[in-house]
């Protein structure tokens, strides 16, 4: 059994009027905010495959860039002994230095606050 979203029910029923010949395909660009050449593109991968051929093809799949769960653990558990008290930037830079971990700022910042790990506050004099 396939599930679709709304968009893709969408996709099929015009594309299945095109091919019924109940629309043509200019009006179907216009429905689907797609170009001619996508139009006909989706017409001829509905005609090999069917239902299938509406889903995007990265359905089901991880994201490239997911962190792993033994990585997060190690991240907080490296914040919260061996470089307690370091700011996020700070962090990340010791992270590639010394423990060969590449990981974006931003991603870093949101492991260490939905583990609790505030930032560090800068000193008012």
């Amino acid at each position: 059994m396939v599930t679709l979203t709304m968009r893709e029910e969408l996709k099929l029923e015009v594309i299945q009027r095109v091919i019924d010949e109940q629309i043509d395909i200019v009006k179907a660009c216009k429905i689907l905010g797609l170009t001619n050449r996508s139009i006909y593109r989706l017409l001829s991968k509905v005609r090999v495959e069917g239902v299938k051929a509406v889903i995007h093809g990265n359905r089901g799949n991880n994201h490239a860039g997911k962190i792993n769960k033994e990585l997060r653990e190690k991240i907080v558990i490296l914040a919260t002994d061996k470089y307690k008290g370091f700011n996020d930037r700070h962090f990340q830079e010791k992270l590639l230095e010394n423990e060969s971990i590449q990981i974006n700022r931003e991603s870093l910042r949101q492991i260490l606050r939905e583990t609790g790990i505030s930032a560090k506050q800068k000193r008012r004099g």
